[in-house]
């Protein structure tokens, strides 16, 4: 919203003796007759005669308001609109332009309540204030609303690009995007070099995940308009999804210069500005962005969990929770990630006691229930996640065959080294350290990504199979052949297998994942120690036993070394940072993911095959 070039542009018009807007009430319309041509301080003289009207006196009020919205004197606007209004309550142009007023000054929840004034004081409303309407409520994020401003603006201009441009994006975000495709398209087939319908032709298809089709529509919207600050956050966004992050920093560069009124996507951009920094290691720059973030919007959850996970991947948690002002700031971070967590914290913590104390014929259906449940789930998660990445299925071919043996050599070392070190630390523990949530669900801590394999290997058998416990699921007591068929058809065998080779294709893009969060940027030895910790302990969340997460700490501190190897021997021979941050993502990423993948096939190897 410009409301500054509006107050100019209705100046003009006022000062052509043209009705202000199409649809105005008659009673406005003597703006035209007695106060259109009148500059500041002809309103100021003609305000000086007692002979004026109530009404007379509101309309010269009210040009003085446009012509000191016109000059960027918003709060002088707002006195003169407030002055009106004690001569003409009902006066639907100066709460409009008080509302405009309030916008220039950044307040756009005053600017609502001024336009809902300005709404109900007039028998019908002119285009504008709808229009305006919407826009303020789309800053807010309030779509649904906005939907609905822009709905009855389009009632009074059926064929307004700019109107119809702005409701396909909502539309889009809101879940309709059929209709959606229809309203930018007509828009754009309305006018053509409407950066507005390109830009909402983009979030259509953002939201799509059609992410080079929404690309190409931004680039083409700034291209229209290069001051269109939206279409700029908008192109960094789509970037910054695409793996594009110094690109997408830019794009958010450029958006954030050009933000003259604070609105909904603001803080947004700065959480991806800061995330894509996040991405490159640059760990002052990200949390700099965060603290913007967290500047407009103090209590914002995504701002504090990833500020507090940049202090922890930078090394400098404990620099902030020693200095007393740093610490605050720490507190209120994460008192903000509690607080948005704590019903569903209670709702956990409900439902383990529940499972843990719970009586009765019902509560053991439940119990005897879930792991199925949970089992199907966790297929469908992994089904949707090779979906998502079906367009990327090189990868798999590339990690698994595209590395030397010696890859597979290294791997099966570690493999063995965090075996061997779990064995021997997992039987002198304390019994707390061998405990995981998994407990209250199924009586043993285990990954729950073992859930499926125990759910049909214990419908396969007359006797329960104990769950996986730690990096390995515990041998079952039967063999294969007794316990995981059915008949002569080894159906259960069968699905395992299945699920095995499900598990070896999404492999490589979480491995993938979690290199680029836990090793990108890691190349001081306190950085690699604090990351591997986090990376260990972080999979306790799967359900292993808290020994599991500690010992998992070791793996991750190899593959760490294995990154700082890489990385600076690329840097050396490149002298570019982010070609070896990438070169040491790509080759620790193989390690984890043969890593697991061995990890994995000695687990159902166990479970099929041994006795």
């Amino acid at each position: 919203m410009r409301s500054s070039k509006k107050a100019n542009e209705d100046c003009e018009a006022l000062d052509g003796n043209v009705p202000l807007e199409a649809g105005a009430d008659e009673g406005d319309r003597p703006f035209s007759l007695f106060a259109a041509k009148f500059t500041l301080a002809q309103c100021q003289q003609q305000l000086a005669s007692a002979a004026l009207s109530a009404q007379e006196r509101s309309h010269l009020l009210t040009r003085m308001a446009i012509l000191s919205l016109s000059r960027g004197e918003p709060q002088q606007a707002i006195t003169h609109c407030n002055t009106a209004l004690t001569h003409q309550p009902d006066a639907p142009l100066a709460h409009y332009y008080r509302g405009l007023a309030w916008i220039e000054l950044g307040q756009p929840t005053q600017a609502l309540c001024c336009f809902d004034q300005a709404i109900a004081c007039s028998a019908t409303p002119m285009v504008q204030v709808w229009s305006d309407r919407g826009h303020v409520q789309r800053s807010l994020g309030q779509y649904a609303n906005a939907i609905q401003s822009y709905t009855q603006a389009l009632k009074i201009e059926p064929e307004n690009a700019l109107l119809l441009s702005a409701i396909s994006s909502l539309l889009a975000i809101t879940g309709k995007r059929k209709q959606a495709h229809k309203l930018c398209d007509r828009a754009i087939a309305l006018q053509p070099e409407l950066a507005d319908g390109w830009n909402s032709r983009g979030v259509i298809f953002l939201v799509e995940q059609r992410l080079q089709l929404a690309l190409d529509s931004f680039r083409k919207a700034v291209e229209l308009s290069p001051t269109f600050a939206r279409a700029w956050c908008n192109q960094g966004t789509t970037l910054l999804r695409l793996g594009r992050w110094a690109e997408a920093i830019a794009s958010f560069d450029q958006s954030l210069a050009l933000v003259s009124h604070p609105e909904a996507w603001n803080g947004l951009a700065w959480i991806n500005r800061g995330l894509a920094y996040l991405r490159l290691g640059q760990y002052s720059e990200a949390i700099a962005s965060f603290d913007q973030a967290l500047q407009r919007k103090p209590k914002d959850y995504m701002a504090s969990l990833y500020r507090v996970g940049s202090l922890v991947m930078s090394g400098t948690i404990l620099h902030h929770v020693v200095h007393p002002a740093q610490r605050r700031a720490l507190g209120q971070n994460l008192f903000t990630i509690l607080n948005f967590l704590k019903v569903r914290l209670a709702v956990l913590v409900a439902l383990f006691l529940v499972f843990a104390y719970a009586q009765g014929q019902w509560m053991e259906q439940l119990r005897a229930g879930l792991p199925g449940l949970l089992a199907v789930g966790i297929v469908g998660l992994l089904a949707v996640d090779l979906w998502r990445h079906r367009s990327r299925f090189r990868v798999i071919w590339q990690t698994y065959f595209h590395h030397p043996w010696l890859t597979y050599i290294r791997a099966f070392g570690i493999v063995v080294l965090t075996l061997g070190t779990y064995t021997t630390l997992e039987r002198r523990v304390p019994p707390v350290l061998r405990l995981g949530w998994a407990d209250l669900v199924f009586g043993q801590p285990g990954n729950i990504i073992f859930q499926p394999i125990n759910a049909i290997a214990t419908s396969a058998s007359t006797k329960a199979m104990p769950p996986p416990s730690g990096p390995l699921p515990t041998p079952p007591p039967e063999t294969a052949s007794t316990a995981l068929s059915h008949g002569t058809v080894p159906w259960a065998a069968i699905v395992i297998g299945l699920f095995w080779l499900l598990l070896l294709l999404g492999i490589p893009f979480w491995a993938r994942l979690e290199e680029r969060i836990f090793r990108r940027g890691a190349n001081t030895w306190p950085q690699i120690t604090g990351r591997s910790m986090v990376f260990g302990l972080i999979h306790v969340i799967a359900g292993i036993p808290l020994i599991g997460g500690i010992v998992l700490i070791l793996p991750g501190f190899l593959f760490a070394c294995r990154y700082k190897w890489v990385c600076d021997r690329t840097l050396r021979a490149t002298g570019n940072l982010s070609q070896a941050q990438d070169a040491g993502v790509a080759a620790s990423t193989a390690d984890h993911a043969i890593y697991n993948a061995i990890l994995v096939s000695l687990a159902v190897g166990s479970l099929l095959f041994l006795a």
